[in-house]
């Protein structure tokens, strides 16, 4: 996609408020997000438990923004190639990728809202 190819030319700290703006603001890891904070919630536990747990679910959702990051930083030019293939590949199947993804997570999001329907 032609956005995608902008993000070409701008230096790697932009790219990086870039992706996690993305993150932040795409509408498919609100239901995530608001699913998880309801999970920890419920689960009643104190306060630092509960912050600590939301630490880990943002933790772990932020690895597909944060591996590129890391990858580029530890392995430098090495490491450009790859980065060019994985994004090629990326870019490729997206709509597959992104079918799959929302197929799961919807799953996710019925099986959890049923299971507290009937009381688990």
């Amino acid at each position: 996609p032609r956005w995608l190819e902008l993000l070409d030319d701008i230096p790697p700290y932009l790219v990086v408020g870039v992706g996690l703006t993305g993150v932040l603001f795409n509408a498919k890891n609100l239901p995530l997000f608001l699913a998880a904070v309801r999970r920890i919630l419920a689960a009643d536990l104190p306060l630092i438990d509960s912050f600590i747990a939301l630490a880990i679910f943002i933790a772990l959702a932020s690895v597909t923004v944060v591996t590129p990051i890391v990858l580029f930083l530890a392995g430098g030019e090495r490491m450009h190639a790859r980065l060019e293939r994985m994004r090629a590949w990326l870019t490729r199947y997206n709509e597959a990728i992104l079918g799959v993804v929302f197929m799961i997570m919807g799953a996710v999001l019925v099986l959890d809202n049923a299971a507290a329907l009937a009381g688990f």
